[in-house]
């Protein structure tokens, strides 16, 4: 599979109605409702493959919307985890372009399938960070040093 930049697409300004209409608008998105460090919320997310072979790539989507104001040159990236047989930690750079308050802002991410993973079922989970930084978001839904949520499964295949 070929590896693609993080790409950015606006979808709308404000409000519920917007996020809404945006994950109609994209049936394939499952409505996700958490919000990191008070900061960032995920609308929405979608993995877009139910298998896998190791050494592969599979992509996430994400529906994310800034929800405080952001200081100067102050920006927030997602970050994947794979948990199953066998657990990964994947960053990428974090996109150029920075949201603005109440903005709804698509993104697709990748999760490298490692080349030693073994055949099983593997969940995707999501954190936000801070790419100056490295600091990670508390998640709304999470407590302590948990920092991500569950996205959803795919298997991977021999």
């Amino acid at each position: 599979m070929p590896t693609h930049e993080p790409s950015l697409q606006l979808l709308a300004a404000a409000g519920d109605q917007a996020a809404s209409a945006a994950l109609a608008d994209n049936g394939a998105l499952e409505a996700l409702g958490e919000r990191f460090g008070g900061a960032v919320d995920v609308a929405g997310s979608r993995i877009e493959q139910s298998t896998a072979k190791a050494g592969e790539t599979v992509g996430v989507e994400l529906l994310f919307r800034v929800v405080s104001n952001l200081a100067p040159g102050e920006r927030y990236a997602p970050f994947l985890q794979l948990y199953g047989p066998l657990f990964t930690h994947q960053e990428q750079p974090a996109p150029e372009a920075r949201g603005v308050l109440g903005e709804l802002v698509r993104m697709r991410r990748e999760v490298r399938v490692p080349a030693a993973a073994p055949p099983g079922r593997y969940q995707v989970h999501l954190g936000v960070y801070q790419p100056e930084s490295g600091a990670r978001l508390q998640p709304a839904s999470q407590f302590g040093h948990i920092k991500t949520v569950p996205l959803g499964y795919f298997e991977v295949s021999p």
